[in-house]
This record gives C-alpha cells, structure tokens and sequence, in this order.
C-alpha cells in the first residue's frame, strides 16, 4: 500500500494502520512536498501506523506526523527519514516503538512533545535527529542487541523531573542486558542523566558528546 507525495490524511479518533505479515505500507513523500497525517480534530488523537509480523515494513519518507504513534513489532521492520512526529500524549504509551523487529533505522528526523520512543530487543540505527519536550525518556533502549547504535542527535528540553536523554535498560528485569554505541551527541537541559546505563546492561560506549544542564552525565547502576 503506497500514499503518494503531497497526500494529507485525516484521521478520525481510533483509526489505525496497520499491516500484518508480508505487507508493506509506503509513505512516499519527498523534500518539495511531504505527506501530512493529523487528527480530524486538533488537539485530539488517532490510533496507530503499525508494522506486524514477519516481512512486514514501513517506509516513511517525508512525512509530518501529529496526534498518533508509530509502532513496529513482531518481526517487522521499518526505515524512517525526514519526518517529523509531535503531540502524542495517551498515558505512557510511546511515540515510536518496536518489539521484536527485525530492523528499526531513522534519519533526521524531528520528534516533539511526546511521552517516550522505546526500542525493545531491535537492532536499531537512529542518526542525525532531534528530541525535545519529552516527559519520560528521550529514548529508551530496553534488551538492545548488538549493533544498536545512536549518532549525531539531539536531546534537549525534558519536561519534567527524573528524565533521562538516553536509557539503557531491560523490560522487567528480564532477557539479555543491553548493547548500544552512541557517538556524538549533544544532550542539554534533562532533568536527570544524559545517558543512564542500568538493569544489566552488558556493554554501552558512548563517544564524543557533549552534554550539559543535566542531573548527571553518563550513569552507571541496577547491577
């Protein structure tokens, strides 16, 4: 399923796309005029674009993206460049998640206003973006495999206290501790760690970056 370059989509409240095993969703927008999805209603929100199961895919190109999440799981894989995602707040739902995905990439892109993106046992490559005006974690890795890997991103303005930029970590204690490499970031103004290395993480480097107006640095804990 293919949206053409300059389509706008509506969405109403609950709506959702999904595609399930072997479909593949492309969101074909280019640098002179993009694809908008927003909500019927501004302010409100909508459901879901999802990627479920084996050889599954997401391909979003060029897209501004307001009031619904991103979701990739089971399989699927996604690759994610130029895009923009703002004002999802339901809960602790994150504005961009994987689980179990088979690949997760994202090129400068611009993430906004949003609770969390969580990347759950994916190997995952995220270069070049920006985000700001989170109220949990900028990113948290949980069970990353190895190959995980951060670059030349931006982390600033958590809204609120016990924020972390960057979290390494494990879904309830659970499965193999995280492997990530993250270089040359710049992290500024999180209430708590710029980079938190926690729940058995096996190995994180972090190389390169600068961060400031943060509760601490780089932390190590949780064994």
């Amino acid at each position: 399923l293919t949206f053409l370059d300059g389509s706008t989509l509506i969405m109403d409240e609950g709506v959702s796309i999904i595609g399930r095993t072997g479909t593949s969703l492309i969101f074909a927008g280019s640098a002179g005029l993009g694809i908008d999805i927003k909500p019927l209603v501004s302010g409100t929100y909508w459901g879901k674009i999802e990627a479920d199961g084996s050889n599954s895919s997401l391909e979003l190109l060029h897209v501004r993206m307001q009031g619904g999440h991103v979701n990739i799981i089971s399989n699927g894989r996604a690759v994610i460049e130029d895009c923009s995602f703002r004002h999802y707040f339901i809960g602790d739902i994150p504005i961009i998640r994987t689980e179990n995905a088979s690949d997760f990439q994202m090129r400068r892109s611009f993430i906004s206003n949003y609770y969390e993106v969580n990347i759950i046992s994916t190997p995952a490559l995220i270069e070049d973006c920006i985000f700001q005006f989170m109220t949990a974690d900028g990113i948290d890795f949980d069970n990353s495999p190895a190959g995980t890997t951060l670059r030349r991103s931006i982390f600033r303005f958590g809204k609120g206290t016990n924020i972390d930029a960057i979290d390494f970590g494990k879904v309830d204690f659970m499965g193999n501790g995280s492997i990530g490499l993250i270089q040359q970031c710049l992290i500024h103004d999180i209430s708590d760690k710029g980079v938190s290395i926690g729940e058995g993480a096996q190995e994180i480097n972090v190389e390169g970056c600068l961060m400031y107006n943060c509760g601490a640095g780089v932390a190590v804990k949780d064994n």
